[in-house]
């Protein structure tokens, strides 16, 4: 991958993520798929990815459908402090 090819990735990952600011969005260099995290209560493991934009957007879209019609239920308070966003922990039963 070039430069210039790992920057339109990353650049199309932000804008994905301006069009839907409910969702963090990240582009993956090496495996070369967008990967979106929801930033709204959602069930544990709830991960969207795909390698093509479009096919991102509408996995985005029908995800913000089935949320806004089935909230998710209250869970655990959320962490706290530096890094608390990107190092969640889930218990295995």
């Amino acid at each position: 991958m070039t430069p210039d090819e790992h920057e339109a990735g990353r650049q199309t990952a932000q804008q994905i993520q301006r069009d839907h600011p409910r969702w963090m969005v990240v582009y993956g260099c090496y495996t070369r798929e967008y990967v979106a995290f929801p930033l709204f209560p959602a069930p544990a493991g709830t991960i969207l990815a795909s390698h093509y934009p479009p096919a991102l957007i509408e996995r985005i879209r029908a995800t913000d459908h089935y949320a806004a019609s089935h909230p998710a239920p209250p869970g655990p308070a959320p962490a706290h402090g530096p890094g608390a966003a990107a190092c969640a922990t889930r218990q295995v039963p």
